[in-house]
């Protein structure tokens, strides 16, 4: 090293040699001590507050190995329970994806309605619908017995052939309704003309010689 500039006993930049007036000596003083205190404290405290930094200057520190790997492991374990201290505590709404539904304190809660099932109706029978009844015949005749239901029946009659009486009774039982029908066809030859009765089982007397003849029963009320 060069000599000006130096006066006896300056120690050099880096601590190992020392000028002694005419050349540079080893310094058996040595470099003065690096302050290890600082930076193990500042080493601690990382680990508390902020375990992952912690993690990585314990390995820059002068502790001993088996110092580093136990302060390590205690980093490790902090960690974990720091992590876990941090996200129990984290609210619904600030986790990402949740959105806040914290309800208003003036909000109603809207009151439960309870529906009450009304008691089943009995089904109602339909009315039967008394089916038209048809009859026909050659002459005079008296029609096998059927069955009507109470009501009015429309009577529509056909005679083909005569001249000739047409003459139509309604029976029931042993009661009768003479004069459904009393004409000379074929002049009418067709005609209608309407007949109330109750419920029960009818025939008809049909008096027609020299006729073929129709005769329909149709429900009209």
């Amino acid at each position: 090293m060069s000599q000006q500039g130096y006066s006896a006993g300056q120690v050099s930049p880096d601590g190992r040699w020392r000028w002694d007036g005419l050349q540079w000596l080893p310094n058996q003083g040595g470099p003065p001590p690096k302050p290890r205190g600082a930076r193990s404290a500042w080493t601690v405290v990382a680990l508390i507050l902020l375990p992952p930094l912690g993690l990585i200057l314990v390995w820059f520190t002068s502790w001993t190995t088996q110092a580093k790997r136990a302060a390590t492991v205690g980093g490790v374990v902090w960690f974990v329970v720091w992590a876990a201290i941090g996200f129990g505590n984290q609210r619904p709404s600030d986790q990402p994806g949740t959105a806040a539904t914290a309800a208003s304190p003036s909000a109603e809660v809207p009151a439960a309605v309870t529906e009450i099932p009304s008691s089943p109706q009995p089904a109602r029978s339909a009315t039967p619908t008394q089916s038209p009844v048809q009859l026909s015949g050659q002459g005079s005749k008296v029609t096998d017995p059927f069955h009507l239901a109470a009501g009015t029946y429309k009577i529509a009659w056909k005679a083909d052939g005569g001249p000739d009486n047409f003459i139509v009774g309604a029976h029931r039982g042993t009661v009768e309704q003479p004069g459904l029908v009393n004409e000379i066809p074929p002049n009418p030859s067709s005609g209608e003309t309407t007949l109330s009765v109750d419920a029960g089982d009818y025939f008809l007397d049909v008096k027609a010689s020299n006729l073929s003849w129709t005769i329909t029963l149709t429900k009209i009320a």
